[in-house]
């Protein structure tokens, strides 16, 4: 073949081709030597000198099973005679570079690895970014493993707290889930959705309907969960909301609803586990924190195959910044529709009567002894005046004046 193996008399050997070459190539194969693809090249003379062909990259064959190469020396037509010799040919892999948290994230690229000590550090076996750092989906500085308020809107990262909860929208707060886009799937302004029924699809939907949705100039959308055969809770969380401290009328959530297919919610078709509920948090916004309170569930009284508003008093929480959520939980049962979500400080209590005399005081006692006058009746006032001198006449003068209502208040004299 032309290849001789030469040693010297102190023992050093190598391989040379004695006659007269062209070319000296290093080529690779994928497929078994069927095919040949060229790595490395000399053309020539080249010197009386050992040479060094340097590191020839071969990443792209790792795992190859099939993987050959040689060294080949083609014939030259000239009558020089040149020697070419191999020696010292070596195949290896680099080492890895150092990962000393094991997140695999080399540490030169990795910013969560304590090196330098500046450096913060995260819990094993976690899932990492590129950077080496826990994931923040919302980008507010708190890692995902750490948020409880994992939906953060942009406009208010930057007032989270220690565990990644921003604060709370000012009131009044409406929603009516128009003109944004899919709200659920792009998480707008902080909405999400849960699924815990375990079948692995979200069930709340943005929805469109003219009919189980609020008409609004901006269009027809709200928030449905379709009956289905699954079992456990499916979660609709609002955005976090700042409670004040001055509730002097209360503070209401409000919102409409529809609710399809109504006998099979608690009716003769029904379950009587089945639940069309409202929670509220003022903790951590994420129902798997376990911080959510349990407010209202639906009775069969309740669910109507037409729009309605439903309310609910959120007074208690003042000065706190709580989450809603309106949470399905229902096997065969209905479809729920919900829309035009507020929450908002009334300014005055209710009167439903509108006789000018309060229906009920902030325990809930009946103050109105005839709830239901006659519009325009003249009814017996009460009289109330600012007791306090705090500039209103609230809930905290009726408690000053109560035991001096007349004893025919809101009815007709």
């Amino acid at each position: 073949s032309g290849w001789q193996q030469v040693c010297s008399w102190w023992g050093g050997c190598s391989w040379q081709f004695r006659q007269g070459m062209q070319n000296f190539n290093f080529d690779v194969s994928d497929n078994g030597g069927q095919s040949w693809t060229n790595k490395w090249n000399k053309y020539n003379r080249q010197g009386n000198f050992w040479g060094n062909s340097g590191v020839i990259n071969l990443d792209s064959y790792v795992g190859n099973t099939n993987f050959a190469l040689r060294f080949n020396a083609l014939m030259s037509s000239s009558s020089f005679r040149d020697d070419y010799a191999i020696d010292n040919v070596q195949i290896y892999g680099l080492l890895a570079a150092g990962d000393m948290d094991g997140d695999g994230v080399i540490d030169t690229n990795d910013l969560c690895d304590g090196s330098p000590a500046s450096e913060p550090t995260h819990p094993p076996n976690i899932e990492v970014g590129a950077d080496g750092c826990p994931l923040d989906d919302d980008s507010d500085g708190i890692w995902d493993i750490f948020d409880q308020c994992p939906y953060t809107p942009a406009a208010l990262g930057a007032t989270v707290d220690s565990v990644g909860c921003p604060a709370g929208l000012a009131l009044p707060w409406t929603d009516n889930f128009e003109g944004r886009g899919d709200i659920l799937e792009n998480n707008v302004d902080g909405w999400f959705s849960l699924d815990q029924s375990g079948d692995g699809v979200n069930d709340w939907d943005w929805y469109t309907s003219s009919t189980y949705c609020s008409n609004d100039p901006q269009g027809s959308h709200c928030a449905a969960n379709m009956w289905d055969y699954d079992t456990g809770k499916r979660w609709l969380v609002s955005p976090r909301v700042a409670i004040p401290l001055d509730v002097s009328f209360g503070i209401e959530a409000t919102w409409e609803e529809y609710t399809a297919f109504t006998n099979w919610y608690r009716g003769s078709s029904g379950r009587a586990t089945n639940a069309q509920s409202l929670y509220i948090s003022d903790k951590a916004c994420d129902p798997t924190m376990g911080d959510f309170v349990h407010l209202w569930t639906a009775t069969q009284a309740d669910v109507s195959a037409s729009r309605s508003t439903k309310t609910f008093d959120i007074s208690a929480y003042a000065g706190k910044d709580v989450c809603l959520a309106w949470v399905y939980d229902q096997y065969d049962g209905t479809s729920w529709y919900v829309d035009s979500f507020m929450v908002e400080q009334k300014t005055s209590p209710d009167d439903d009567d509108n006789d000018g005399v309060w229906d009920f005081d902030a325990d809930g006692n009946q103050i109105d002894l005839c709830l239901n006058s006659a519009a325009g009746a003249a009814v017996t006032a009460m009289d109330l005046t600012d007791l306090n001198n705090d500039g209103a006449v609230n809930y905290a003068d009726y408690e000053l004046f109560s035991g001096s209502m007349p004893a025919t208040v809101g009815c007709q004299q």
